[in-house]
């Protein structure tokens, strides 16, 4: 019997980062989130994720981080890569805006050979400008919007396992690079 996942983690830390040959990310999130009504990580055509958070938190925090993270002058659209005649290339995710690194903690599975463990998300990813919309009615909590573009990575990093240790059963040592996790990664533990 296949395992499944019932609810969600209602927990996510956003991190400062670099990408480029050697990425790196910030030791301290700049964004902690624990009032998510629902989070939403799909994938597009070509495996890069687009991650939705729909999340009661309407206070300072949030608009704070827009304010840091989300300005026309720091996010932009990605623009292409470019490979030079002479077979140089540069990334266009590398060119703009702002790299943030996400983790988000999943539901705990049900049944299966990952049973008791949690799904996770992690990788690279840009703020969309739209953060912080919400709209407002009677009775209603205001849930204003998070989304954020995978970044392919553009090196190997390796995040220590305190990074998930709030979010996991068991906590593990995990890896992006700019091969087979390079849009990041979904995994259990």
């Amino acid at each position: 019997m296949a395992g499944k996942v019932v609810n969600g983690g209602r927990i996510a830390y956003i991190y400062t980062a670099t990408n480029g040959t050697t990425p790196t990310v910030g030791a301290t999130p700049v964004l902690t989130l624990s009032d998510q009504v629902s989070t939403n990580v799909a994938f597009d055509d070509s495996g890069n994720p687009v991650i939705t958070i729909d999340s009661t938190a309407s206070d300072e925090t949030i608009y704070d981080f827009r304010r840091t993270y989300c300005t026309s002058t720091s996010v932009g659209g990605t623009p292409e890569d470019i490979t030079y005649e002479d077979g140089a290339t540069v990334l266009g995710a590398s060119q703009t805006g702002t790299t943030l690194y996400i983790v988000i903690g999943g539901g705990t599975v049900q049944g299966g050979s990952s049973a008791g463990k949690k799904q996770v998300f992690h990788g690279f990813v840009a703020p969309n400008k739209s953060i912080g919309s919400w709209t407002q009615q009677g009775n209603t909590f205001n849930r204003p919007a998070l989304t954020f573009s995978g970044i392919p990575s553009e090196g190997t990093v390796t995040i220590a396992s305190t990074y998930f240790s709030s979010v996991m059963t068991t906590a593990a040592t995990q890896t992006l690079n700019s091969t087979t996790k390079k849009l990041g990664d979904v995994f259990f533990g």
